[in-house]
């Protein structure tokens, strides 16, 4: 995530001092999960969570990270709980920059948390925008 901040603060001129990178770490899948059939999860070099990660098939029948979603019996999912609480120290105009996330999941949580936060997603708004 530093790395996109550096590209921030050099091309778009943000002021470094005033971002924070944040990495949610929910798993990560074996060989089986990745197309060049890597064993990241058992790398020595992984300093991640080295559990599986918990998935179910949305109601659009894609498969999806369980974590980025609740319930309504469950309270509000990990990442609804995340930019709440950015929001809620940093102030309304925080820009919150979702990166990295499979595209089954990246769709429905912005079209879910693009009303409530400033929320913008370099792989799909920022592609899109290129092209």
């Amino acid at each position: 995530p530093v790395g996109k901040l550096d590209l921030y603060a050099v091309c778009a001129g943000f002021d470094p001092a005033r971002t924070v990178p944040l990495l949610l770490d929910v798993g990560c899948s074996g060989p089986e999960g990745n197309s060049a059939g890597l064993d990241i999860r058992n790398d020595r070099c992984y300093i991640g969570l080295r559990q599986e990660r918990e998935r179910h098939t949305s109601a659009a029948g894609t498969l999806v990270n369980s974590a980025y979603y609740a319930s309504d019996a469950d309270g509000p999912s990990i990442v609804s709980e995340l930019l709440d609480a950015a929001r809620d120290l940093f102030g309304p105009a925080c820009v919150l920059q979702f990166e990295d996330f499979n595209s089954n999941d990246a769709f429905p949580l912005l079209e879910a948390e693009r009303r409530r936060h400033l929320t913008y997603n370099d792989d799909i708004q920022g592609t899109a925008a290129v092209c």
